[in-house]
């Protein structure tokens, strides 16, 4: 099921990437919104009716696959130079976020099944949206690659210091952590779980970032072949 789910958004996403401009943004403005009121109706399913009225920090909506939920609404804007940094942060880290977390799934499950579908649903959408942020970039006139992808790198920078400040201010609440670099436990995420246990968090959480950034720089070198 993973993996028709898997094609289909990426099929989809190939068949619509000959959209006019303003057609493939307002997909993406509506997902962004989309993504939003599901999430305050998560937010409220956690808390009312998993939590018996107790909000668990945990699930705070800011991780790399939160992001799209923040970012596409912001397409709204009317600089051309903001939306393509919009743009490349999708088809890079979005989908690199979406990719990723279907090689260790058990994060994704919940102990009910409607919040389980809601995960699933919303990764295979992560997919949808970063291959057509991707297949749309490749049919645009294009300044040189990695340029594009500097550029974007400021938003990515400022995300994970805003999930850095959350971490800390947040974690007199409850155990949780942002981007998974909490500075007070160990990453969960494996093989960067093996590596704060040898070496320390902060080793773990460096490595986390530094792979996040190779991978997203494997995608946009695979957004830019010839």
């Amino acid at each position: 099921m993973v993996l028709i789910g898997l094609a289909l958004a990426v099929w989809t996403a190939w068949r619509l990437r000959n959209l006019k401009p303003g057609s493939y943004r307002r997909i993406l403005i509506i997902l962004g919104f989309a993504f939003f009121f599901s999430e305050i109706w998560k937010q409220w399913y956690l808390t009312f009716r998993l939590y018996d009225g107790n909000y668990n920090v945990w699930y705070f909506p800011f991780q790399l696959c939160s992001l799209p939920m923040y970012l596409c609404p912001l397409l709204l804007i009317p600089s051309e130079k903001f939306r393509r940094k919009v743009e490349v942060f999708l088809m890079d880290f979005t989908l690199l976020g979406g990719l990723a977390v279907f090689a260790y799934q058990e994060g994704m499950h919940y102990p009910r099944m409607i919040l389980t579908i809601h995960s699933y649903t919303w990764h295979f959408l992560l997919v949808f949206i970063g291959c057509l942020a991707g297949f749309h970039y490749r049919t645009e006139k294009k300044e040189k690659k990695w340029k594009t992808f500097l550029d974007m790198m400021p938003l990515w920078i400022i995300s994970v210091l805003i999930a850095t400040v959350l971490n800390i201010c947040l974690w007199r609440y409850g155990e949780l952590s942002m981007f998974y670099i909490s500075p007070f436990e160990q990453s969960t995420q494996i093989v960067f779980h093996d590596i704060a246990v040898k070496w320390g968090i902060a080793a773990g959480n460096l490595s986390y970032l530094a792979a996040m950034v190779l991978g997203a720089m494997i995608l946009h070198r695979f957004w830019n072949r010839k």
